[in-house]
């Protein structure tokens, strides 16, 4: 059974949901939508869930929070937080995001903020179908890390580029309403 789905953990999900501190109107019925998806479906983890399944993701900053680190993801063609499923071996939501800022951009400096491993962004965002795949909803729990931008990148697969961003040149940017939320809350 993948541990993310067992009861105790499904337990601090939402309890976490609960205590979580939303920025807007909109993350607000992300959060909502999240608590009911939960209570629907015992499998909210599992990419076999062809309704959608939780996913995670990193907002990277600099420790002057002057500065983000966004990816240029391959498939979706535009400058995004680095993020993704759930995997069977991940430990908690918090370690999953950290897996997925390592694997795409290849920092290792990395740091959670305060050392909090509090969500710092709840969102939902339907992935468009490919392939075998539907169209579905992935519920991201967002995470911000801390890393050092001097620190050399390594791109792998999923990644056409990786940048830091100043909060100006992100405006400009081809992104999405989630992205400016989060540099907005900074």
């Amino acid at each position: 059974m993948h541990y993310l789905e067992q009861s105790e953990q499904r337990n601090q999900l939402v309890e976490s949901l609960r205590n979580h501190t939303t920025y807007n109107e909109m993350e607000d019925q992300h959060l909502l939508f999240m608590l009911d998806f939960i209570d629907g479906h015992a499998n909210y983890c599992s990419r076999e869930n062809l309704k959608g399944h939780f996913t995670t993701s990193a907002w990277i900053t600099n420790e002057a929070e002057d500065k983000v680190l966004l990816i240029h993801h391959r498939k979706l063609d535009r400058w995004l937080q680095p993020g993704g499923h759930i995997e069977t071996e991940d430990q908690d939501f918090s370690l999953a995001a950290l897996r997925e800022a390592l694997e795409e951009t290849g920092l290792k400096s990395f740091r959670f903020k305060n050392g909090s491993r509090a969500f710092y962004d709840v969102d939902v965002h339907v992935i468009p179908a490919r392939k075998s795949d539907p169209e579905h909803y992935h519920l991201d729990l967002r995470f911000h890390l801390y890393a050092d931008e001097n620190e050399a990148p390594e791109i792998n697969d999923e990644v056409k580029g990786l940048k830091w961003f100043t909060k100006d040149e992100i405006r400009s940017q081809e992104t999405d309403e989630s992205v400016l939320r989060m540099l907005d809350r900074m």
